[in-house]
């Protein structure tokens, strides 16, 4: 029983390494791909991105918060 037990652990432990890195291997095959836009291919243009979305969410919030504070 004691056997069966062990086997089991080591079967179990060698598929969970398995599983764990079988999409490394699958995204080796074929390659990463960015999933930003053109547009955001680099670091500063997504910054600027990033900021410009800020500044459009954030306006409104900051109007009124102004308001309520009279």
């Amino acid at each position: 029983m004691e056997l069966v037990r062990r086997h089991t652990r080591t079967l179990s432990q060698v598929l969970a390494a398995f599983l764990a890195t079988a999409p490394v291997f699958a995204c080796a095959a074929t390659g990463l791909e960015n999933p930003l836009s053109p547009q955001f291919s680099s670091i500063p243009a997504f910054i600027a991105g990033a900021l410009k979305v800020l500044v459009i969410v954030a306006l409104p919030i900051i109007t009124l918060f102004i308001v309520i504070a009279g």
